[in-house]
């Protein structure tokens, strides 16, 4: 319940961190303390133009992740956004890649996922933007401004995309008491 309460919070524009859990609740392994960076200014501390909203860190999925709401993620051609555990925690890098427009995950020691959002993969490549959209849709779109990948997600505004401490980035509806949305499925 309190990673529901958490998640709703954060699904409706708070900054909600989840916070000690009731007796007998399932919590997740203490990994450390994130540190987030973007290519634009270093360290997240202040919105820029990737991340327009301020991260919190949440418990969620027997690990800790750092969470953006809807709308507060956008990456350029060329952009990424990394964040690395000062714990056990799995460091990652969310880029659209300046070599070839895909839009790729890296966890730990290499590439854990990719969109085939390249020239050579899609036709209507390469992406040039990759957007959390308000409506909670992650979207890859060409230089066109054409959608060329996403993630279905796009009927759940409330819901929050993960950067979890085990390697794997989830979207989360936060309506429906935490349910994965979508997954990379690259947990450790």
């Amino acid at each position: 319940m309190m990673v529901a309460a958490a998640l709703l919070a954060l699904g409706l524009g708070g900054f909600a961190a989840a916070s000690a859990a009731p007796a007998g609740a399932a919590t997740a392994a203490a990994v450390g303390t994130p540190t987030i960076t973007d290519d634009v200014q270093g360290t997240v501390t202040t919105t820029d133009d990737i991340v327009t909203c301020l991260p919190s860190t949440i418990a969620i999925g027997g690990t800790e992740a750092v969470a953006f709401t809807v709308g507060c993620l956008t990456e350029y051609y060329g952009d990424k956004v990394t964040v690395t555990w000062s714990g056990s925690g799995i460091s990652t890098e969310l880029t659209l890649q300046s070599l070839d427009g895909n839009f790729v995950l890296y966890a730990g020691n290499g590439k854990k996922f990719g969109a085939g959002t390249r020239a050579v993969d899609i036709s209507t490549g390469p992406g040039c933007e990759a957007a959390f959209q308000t409506d909670a849709n992650l979207v890859v779109r060409n230089c066109d401004g054409d959608t060329i990948w996403n993630t279905g997600t796009h009927t759940y505004p409330h819901a929050v995309l993960c950067f979890q401490a085990d390697g794997n980035l989830v979207i989360y509806s936060a309506a429906s008491g935490g349910k994965a949305l979508w997954s990379t499925k690259t947990n450790s």
